[in-house]
């Protein structure tokens, strides 16, 4: 009998064993997981950070854009006040939503039970935080597509 309770022991120390092995493996990739929705928030914060920047370094005269044919640019040469603020009010909404989606998301995965659903979890959150671009490069026209990354403020 003694021998049959010392294998039933043995079996289940072995268990609680693999247990924590796999718990220690679950808190890699949760850690994994919740730095990559973390430095994608944060790839979005300092897009937020370059646009205000960008925005504050232009002269306030009112609004001046120029067209180099040369260079195929479209330059802003001065910025109004009132389109700053409407800059800045847009980039404070993007910022709130940013925010808003890195808590949100943190608890989202945080709270994941399974690797495979950690894993889809993760994939979901950044198409969430990208398809705005996405959705840009598909339907806009390619006119507009090309003033966009001809800007040069």
């Amino acid at each position: 009998m003694s021998t049959q309770l010392h294998s039933m022991a043995e079996a289940a120390s072995e268990r609680v064993a693999s247990l924590h092995r796999m718990l220690d493996a679950w808190d890699g990739w949760c850690s994994i997981a919740l730095l990559v929705w973390i430095l994608t928030v944060c790839k979005e914060f300092n897009a937020i950070l370059a646009i205000m920047r960008a925005v504050l370094l232009l002269p306030r005269h009112g609004t001046s854009v120029s067209y180099s044919q040369l260079q195929g640019e479209l330059a802003i040469e001065s910025i109004s006040r009132a389109r700053i603020c409407m800059v800045f009010a847009m980039q404070g909404f993007r910022l709130v939503i940013a925010i808003t989606m890195l808590y949100y998301g943190i608890l989202f995965l945080a709270y994941t039970t399974s690797v495979s659903d950690l894993l889809l979890n993760t994939v979901a959150l950044e198409f969430v935080i990208g398809i705005d671009e996405v959705l840009f490069e598909t339907l806009a026209p390619v006119r507009v597509r090309h003033l966009f990354r001809n800007v040069d403020g």
